[in-house]
């Protein structure tokens, strides 16, 4: 049997991955070190989080594009009560989190009322 390559687009973010780690790792001794890896991840949590549910919403016919606009809402709050304020971290979350959920659920329920389709549970109602 002969094994079958994968076309090239599909082995083309792969390559792109391997050539710009390549290149970051010739230019700086600190690039393939544990503290820069932890780095990394902690900055991707957010965006990979969001990027998971916007893929449940999308896959379930549920288009909502306000996911980052909601994101960013309670990421700046917190920030700015931490920051600016000098808040508790925690306190600051809790905070951020409970200006931005009125958002998304008011940004979810206009999205109703401007044609977005609904889930087959609730039409078959």
């Amino acid at each position: 049997m002969t094994a079958k390559l994968p076309p090239i687009a599909t082995l083309g973010p792969l390559i792109a991955l391997l050539l710009a780690v390549t290149f970051f790792a010739t230019q700086s001794d600190r690039f393939l070190t544990i503290q820069n890896f932890s780095l990394i991840l902690q900055q991707v949590m957010v965006v990979g989080t969001i990027a998971i549910g916007q893929t449940l919403i999308i896959l379930t016919a549920g288009i909502d594009l306000s996911c980052g606009m909601v994101m960013a809402l309670g990421g700046i709050v917190m920030t700015k009560l931490t920051v600016g304020s000098g808040m508790n971290p925690y306190l600051a979350v809790t905070s951020g989190c409970s200006r931005a959920w009125p958002s998304a659920r008011s940004t979810g329920c206009s999205s109703r009322g401007f044609g977005c389709r609904r889930s087959s549970s609730r039409s078959a109602r």
